[in-house]
C-alpha cells in the first residue's frame, strides 16, 4: 500500500468531474461522505486554497485522486493506527 498523507477528512460535495482523476478500472468516483487521505495542499488559479486528496479501498489501492477545496472536506479524522 502507498504511503498516503497523514490527514485524512470526508468529502462534503460531490466533486466536479474535471477535478477527479479515477485510478482504478472500475471507475469508482467519489461520494459524499468519502473519506479521503489529504495530501499536498496549493492555491487555485482564484486564489482558493485547495488540497490533493486520494481515496483507497479496503486493500489499500487507490481508486481516485480528487483536486477539492478546503470548503469541500469536512474537519480532519484521525489515522487509525495499525
Amino acid at each position: 500500500m502507498p504511503a498516503l498523507g497523514s490527514k485524512r477528512a470526508n468529502l462534503l460535495v460531490e466533486v466536479p468531474p474535471e477535478r477527479v482523476r479515477v485510478k482504478d478500472s472500475d471507475g469508482r468516483s467519489p461520494r459524499v461522505g468519502d473519506v479521503v487521505h489529504l495530501d499536498q495542499g496549493f492555491t487555485s488559479a482564484d486564489g482558493r486554497p485547495m488540497v490533493l486528496a486520494y481515496f483507497q479501498d479496503e486493500s489499500g489501492d487507490i481508486l481516485y485522486e480528487v483536486e477539492i477545496y478546503e470548503s469541500e472536506i469536512g474537519p480532519d479524522l484521525p489515522i487509525a493506527e495499525s
